[in-house]
Formats: C-alpha cells, structure tokens, sequence
C-alpha cells in the first residue's frame, strides 16, 4: 500500500463517523419533515423540486433525480424520483423511491432541495386555491342564476333572465297579460 493511499484511508476511518451522524440527522429532519407535512397539516397536495441530480449514460440519455412529496402506492410520503430521458429528451421511466431504500448519497444530496420542495408546495397550495375558489364563485353564480364570465359583459347587453314560470319540469315562457282593448 502506499502511503498516500493509507493516509486517504485513515482520513475516512475518521470521517466516517461524522458521515454516519450526518445521515442519522438528515434521516430525521426528512422524517420530522414528511410527519409535519402529512400527519400533522394533512395537506394532501404532491410537489416537487427541480433535479438536484443528473446523470448522462453512454446512450447520451439522461437521469434525473428530484425530492418529493405524494403518494407511493397509498401512502403519502417524501421519496425521490428517478426520471430516465433519451438523449432527445423523451421520458422512457420513472422510479419513485421511498426516502429510507435511497442510497446514502443521494439522501446527503437531496436534502439541499427540502427547502425548495416546502417553497413548491405553498406556491402550488396558493395557486390551486386561488383558481379553485375562483371556479367556486362561478360555480356558486351560475347555481344562483347570475352570469359569472371571464370577460366582462358589455354594457349594451342585457343579462339573460332566467325562465320564470315552470310547468311539468319544463322551462316555458312567462304567462301573456292580457290587455285591455
């Protein structure tokens, strides 16, 4: 062996244990994490980040790794996916892994993006509340007879009434008044 090489090894016998302990953290904050997320906040909503890995294989396609959080079979959970690209960037697979059959690299890498997945989330929970209680309200008018559109109505034109009088389930016109001759 040469010195150079036995000095590299001495130097991860003593790294090792900070590499254990770093992993042993990073585990927990993800599980503390995934625990908030789906247990305590029940969010129910899936996001995830922009790749925090990728890989170019001897077919020039590619790899990708990205942190998230949905459902793996029934669970909701933190895991990573794994996306294979051809090199003319076609999705060909997707992998979810569950966080804790990740490898220990990929767990040490994907950490960096706990943050940027927590972001995701609360711009997708804004953006899909905002655009569900928009379609609500017009859900709501058009029950309630009034005519909610994106585009504003011009003010020449009269507002369709609703049919007033019905007979037999059918909408007919309102009764004729008779008048006086």
């Amino acid at each position: 062996m040469s010195t150079s090489l036995k000095a590299q090894l001495a130097e991860l016998t003593e790294l090792a244990p900070s590499v254990h302990a770093t992993t042993d953290r990073v585990n927990s904050l993800v599980a503390q994490m995934e625990k908030v997320l789906v247990e305590d906040m029940a969010i129910g909503l899936a996001a995830e980040t922009r790749a925090f890995e990728e890989k170019i294989l001897a077919s020039k396609a590619r790899v990708t790794e990205h942190l998230c959080l949905g459902s793996i079979g029934n669970q909701e959970q933190i895991h990573v996916i794994e996306r294979t690209w051809t090199k003319d960037g076609g999705l060909v697979a997707e992998e979810r892994i569950p966080w804790s059959s990740c490898e220990r690299g990929t767990r040490l890498k994907a950490i960096a993006v706990l943050p940027d997945l927590v972001a995701n989330l609360v711009a997708d929970a804004k953006e899909l509340m905002q655009e569900a209680n928009l379609t609500a309200s017009k859900v709501a008018g058009w029950i309630n007879g009034e005519l909610v559109t994106d585009e504003p109505v011009a003010a020449s034109t009269p507002a369709p009434t609703p049919p007033r009088h019905q007979s037999n389930g059918r909408h007919t016109s309102p009764p004729r008044r008779r008048t006086k001759k």
